[in-house]
């Protein structure tokens, strides 16, 4: 007999895996909250929806893939890989769902993922090196 833990993962991924925007709220309790980067603020579950039909509206094939997953007690991390095609581009990036549960409903939801290879498929002038590359080339040119 699956755990709750378990029932919510397989739920989670069967709505991930052909998401339709009327579903998402299925996995949440009434007061729950989600936050993803970028959000100035959590949305409650009654705007999950909108938010999901706006998101599926920009990127219809949208899907996501758990590749793993850990709890201890009522948190639970689960490691995904999503895909998408983005400004015609066939693309994916990974992405962790902290879910803090109360039964097999998730009480909140923060999703970490970094958004800026999102925003150059977007917008291409957006490309910019990372924070460790920067380093990398600066140490060289010390280096001499």
């Amino acid at each position: 007999m699956p755990t709750h833990v378990e029932h919510f993962v397989e739920h989670f991924t069967e709505i991930w895996a052909k998401p339709r925007a009327e579903r998402f709220p299925e996995l949440y309790h009434q007061d729950a909250t989600l936050l993803h980067p970028g959000m100035p603020r959590p949305l409650t579950r009654d705007e999950v929806e909108g938010y999901m039909k706006t998101v599926l509206a920009g990127v219809p094939d949208i899907h996501l893939i758990p590749e793993g997953w850990a709890a201890r007690g009522d948190t639970l991390y689960i490691d995904s890989t999503v895909h998408a095609t983005v400004a015609g581009e066939a693309t994916s990036w990974p992405v962790v769902d902290k879910i803090v549960l109360r039964g097999d409903r998730a009480s909140y939801i923060q999703a970490y993922f970094d958004s800026h290879q999102l925003w150059v498929a977007i917008e291409p002038s957006m490309a910019r090196p990372s924070p460790l590359e920067n380093l990398v080339a600066e140490k060289a040119a010390l280096a001499g």
